[in-house]
């Protein structure tokens, strides 16, 4: 059985350097970095790496040899933060406050001015709040998928 708020926090927070997994057999959300991989499977023993590095390993060794039982979790693709803040900003009832939050998030920076329009207009709550259900959206959606 998947954790959901487990996934959810995978579906939120990701590294370009990481790849998330679920075992399909355990329901176990695991991290691995990216260049392991390759590692396993061009025979490396992981025999020099520091002691936190051979656990992740070993998980990497496990979803090379066993990758039947495992689903990549593509947090890269699947959870498009800029949709999702364009999605939040139509569903803002206030129509001028709607408008100062679309205008926010065209162009570069987007981010950052909508970060600082959500604060000035103390709507952050709402925001991570809406955030989180987008993101058990997903959490579901993906779960369903692998079934």
């Amino acid at each position: 059985m998947v954790n959901l708020s487990v996934l959810i926090d995978a579906l939120d927070f990701h590294l370009d350097e990481s790849l998330v997994f679920l075992n399909k057999e355990t329901g176990e959300i695991v991290h691995v970095l990216k260049h392991y991989l390759p590692m396993v499977e061009d025979g490396e023993d992981g025999r020099n790496l520091l002691p936190w590095e051979k656990e992740v390993f070993k998980i990497a060794e496990d979803i090379v040899d066993h990758e039947e039982n495992y689903v990549e979790i593509n947090t890269q693709f699947e959870v498009d933060d800029y949709d999702i803040m364009e999605d939040f900003c139509l569903a803002v009832k206030n129509s001028q406050v709607q408008e100062q939050l679309l205008s926010a998030i065209r162009g570069k920076g987007a981010f950052r001015r909508f970060k600082d329009k959500i604060e000035f207009f103390d709507i952050e709550e709402e925001w991570y709040d809406y955030r989180y259900h987008r993101l058990k959206e997903i959490a579901i959606n993906f779960v369903k998928k692998t079934k």
